[in-house]
């Protein structure tokens, strides 16, 4: 029953007499020495192992930690080497063939039960004969970043995925990420999502609450670029109304969107005249401090241009000159020198505010 490594040490040595031991054992015994005989075997693969630990814990009743003072073993090993039968048979395999190592097992391990995963990460696999550990490690990690789903982009209540099992810490280039390896379920989840919040979309167009997609072209939006009153001012209004736009994903993006476009434009036009005047009048606050500046100056004469490009506008593209040419209009050809350009402005005392004002818009643009 046990003992054929010793028999044939004894043939191969030429004895004609082998000495043995003759027990009385129970068939539970007799299983217990035969599975122990052949755990110690120098060929055995890790699955085989692990079958051998699950038939002593399954049929001898023992516990992890007993075993393992049995054959020498930390409980650890026991633990690990049993995880390795929840691995999908095809991995199995590859286990028991030598195409997956040890070392390989820790990446195959936390994959347990993430078929759509797994599936990936065999055809990573193909165009190998034999995949290194650093290779299956990148090959795992491509696949996750493809198949399993951020739980952060979810629309559906994650919290019910809190204890999941298949709520899993993911890898990728340093960074780490909580997400579903269990991508059928997560877009299971999010296609009820979505259906239920078109439902609240449509419930609240009937009743008058929102504005539809249908209808976004004919009302006016918060949210866009160039909106310059205060939305505040139109709290409590009957007009103001809550809008449902599609972004590029299929996503319902909700905005705030008044329905009366011609007051909304009346509004955004009396804010502009009232910016535009508010900026006219610190303007000409500008010019005067720096005509005052200028007129106390003496004996410097290229002292206006540079106090009027310094002060008002902040030396545009550190060519002052230039600037100021483009923004008079001036023909360059009439003014090719720098002394010429501050003969004409320094000559000029009577500069006109307007021509200033949109010298600085025209920047300001």
């Amino acid at each position: 029953m046990c003992g054929e490594r010793r028999l044939k040490a004894s043939q191969k040595a030429g004895l004609k007499n082998i000495p043995v031991i003759i027990r009385e054992l129970t068939d539970v015994q007799v299983l217990e020495l035969q599975i122990i005989e052949n755990l110690q075997r120098d060929d055995l693969n890790p699955i085989e192992e692990a079958q051998g630990f699950k038939a002593l814990l399954d049929k001898c009743k023992y516990t992890q930690e007993a075993l393992a003072k049995k054959i020498g073993k930390s409980q650890g090993f026991i633990a690990a080497r049993m995880a390795l039968l929840n691995i999908r048979d095809d991995y199995q395999k590859d286990i028991i063939s030598g195409i997956l190592s040890p070392g390989h097992l820790k990446y195959l391990m936390a994959l347990t039960g993430c078929n759509r995963i797994l599936d990936g990460v065999r055809i990573e696999m193909k165009p190998y004969e034999q995949i290194s550990v650093r290779e299956f490690k990148a090959a795992v990690e491509r696949v996750i970043e493809r198949r399993a789903r951020s739980l952060a982009e979810a629309e559906f209540n994650t919290k019910d995925c809190k204890n999941c099992s298949f709520r899993r810490t993911a890898t990728r280039y340093g960074y780490k990420t909580i997400k579903c390896f269990r991508p059928e379920c997560y877009s299971k989840k999010q296609r009820a999502a979505f259906k239920a919040k078109k439902e609240r979309i449509k419930d609240n167009v009937k009743k008058g609450k929102v504005i539809d997609e249908s209808m976004m072209k004919h009302v006016e939006s918060f949210e866009q670029h160039g909106v310059l009153f205060d939305k505040k001012t139109c709290k409590g209004c009957a007009k103001k109304k809550i809008g449902y736009a599609a972004e590029w994903n299929n996503k319902k993006t909700r905005i705030e969107v008044c329905t009366d476009k011609e007051c909304f434009k009346k509004k955004n036009e009396a804010a502009k005249a009232a910016q535009e005047k508010e900026k006219a009048e610190k303007f000409k606050k500008k010019v005067e401090f720096v005509k005052g500046k200028a007129a106390r100056a003496k004996g410097h004469r290229s002292f206006w241009i540079a106090v009027l490009a310094d002060e008002v506008h902040g030396g545009y593209y550190n060519d002052k000159e230039n600037a100021l040419i483009m923004a008079y209009k001036l023909d360059k050809n009439k003014i090719k020198t720098r002394k010429a350009a501050i003969d004409y402005f320094t000559s000029n005392k009577k500069l006109d505010l307007e021509e200033m004002f949109r010298f600085a818009t025209y920047w300001d643009n």
